[in-house]
């Protein structure tokens, strides 16, 4: 991985960041709804950051070339009760190169929460929730998905106005036999473009992403499931 030095207007534009309004972008959506995924045993909709373990985000860096300079894979954790991330620090470094957290419930306002040491223009970030069971709620259509409550489509809050942004909701989430209601999706990819530079200048910032999870069996039914056998079976055998 390489951090390469920033022209001196790239710098003196960072320099002047602090005195710019931040502003909200909605950015491009798109939808590719294929391969499918599903949830066999339904939707909860209430979840916090430190619900999302497990979700793969990869972030690509580059700015100067077709292909990106490096790319980071990474898995969320718990970092709190109610809070998660997923982050690298750099060996030698005390602080992340890379942090993408979240604290309290996904569905809040411009809750997600990224932060970068990189000077290396940021290219895309991707959320994979597929095998985490993550899935990320657009604007529901009527009904939406059972048990999914009215999500969001993703909105950015930059420092500087000029960012374009292309979003991509992929792998549509369907729940049991039910074919997918078009607001649940498994991955999501954001995209970015920054004037006259490719990819986002080395900036904080945050974003919007109402997010559910699929419901996962309770482990403690099945135990008291074969404690009543064993218990019927040892009670069968003091009758005989």
């Amino acid at each position: 991985m390489t951090c390469r030095r920033l022209p001196l207007a790239v710098v003196l534009m960072l320099a002047l960041m602090v005195l710019w309004p931040a502003g909200l972008s909605a950015g491009q959506i798109e939808v590719l709804p294929y391969p499918q995924v599903t949830a066999p045993y339904g939707i909860r909709d209430i979840i916090t950051g430190a619900d999302m373990a497990g979700l793969v985000v990869r972030a690509a860096y580059g700015g100067w070339s077709e292909a990106p300079d490096f790319i980071l894979t990474l898995t969320w954790a718990a970092t709190g009760p109610t809070s998660g991330a997923a982050s690298y620090t750099l060996p030698g470094f005390d602080s992340p190169g890379f942090f993408l957290s979240l604290d309290g419930e996904t569905s809040r306002g411009l809750a997600w929460q990224y932060r970068s040491m990189y000077l290396t223009p940021l290219l895309s970030i991707e959320l994979d929730g597929t095998f985490a069971g993550v899935y990320f709620d657009r604007s529901s259509p009527n009904p939406g998905t059972p048990g999914s409550g009215p999500g969001a489509d993703i909105t950015f809050r930059f420092a500087v106005e000029n960012v374009m942004s292309l979003v991509t909701y992929e792998n549509a989430v369907a729940v049991g036999a039910n074919p997918p209601q078009g607001d649940l999706y498994a991955r999501v990819v954001m995209r970015f473009e920054e004037w006259p530079w490719g990819g986002l200048s080395p900036q904080d910032f945050s974003f919007t992403q109402d997010t559910d999870h699929g419901v996962v069996p309770e482990p403690a039914s099945g135990l008291l499931v074969c404690g009543g056998l064993v218990g019927f079976r040892a009670w069968r055998k003091r009758r005989q």
